[in-house]
């Protein structure tokens, strides 16, 4: 857990440090089952796996801007069941839309055992079809000029180009 007990974050039976990303697609995969075709909200930072999970199971997947303030908002606009951020915040609709990190630790140690299975198994295909290096961040002098440069210079290659939070575009495999 963080200071302030709002993140959870989690090691599979060997000690791997399982990304919040990771978890965020097991949670929702979770709560879509009890409430089919509920929404998730999620932030724009990591989106395929979870993208890829809640839509196979059913549910509608959104994307909002990183931060609480902007997953809450969303989630009362969307009326959505859960939403989960890769920085191992987790929010429920159940708990006043606010973020907890007893919560996720509670409803995962329940699927191990429901699911007879280890964190690890669980998360294994997942982490094998959405490999993810984590958050790299840098500082650079001017940002925007720098974003401009990326847009410009792979705009014509690009399958999506989103803005929800920052610039984020997709390509072919």
């Amino acid at each position: 857990f963080d200071g302030d007990f709002d993140r959870c974050f989690l090691f599979d039976e060997k000690g791997q440090f399982i990304e919040g990303y990771y978890i965020v697609g097991l949670l929702a995969e979770a709560f879509l089952e009890k409430h089919p075709g509920a929404k998730i909200i999620h932030d724009p930072r990591l989106t395929w796996n979870t993208e890829a999970v809640v839509t196979a199971a059913g549910g509608t997947p959104v994307m909002s801007k990183t931060g609480h303030a902007f997953i809450k908002e969303r989630m009362r606009t969307e009326d959505a069941i859960y939403g989960g951020e890769m920085s191992a915040h987790h929010y429920f609709r159940d708990f006043a839309y606010c973020d907890s990190g007893m919560i996720p630790w509670l409803l995962v140690a329940e699927l191990v055992c429901l699911k007879g299975q280890s964190l690890g198994e669980l998360v294994r295909d997942r982490m094998a079809a959405f490999p993810a290096s984590g958050e790299i961040n840098s500082r650079l002098a001017e940002p925007a000029a720098a974003i401009a440069r990326v847009e410009a210079h792979f705009a014509e290659e690009a399958q999506a180009v989103d803005r929800t939070d920052g610039l984020s575009m997709s390509f072919p495999d």
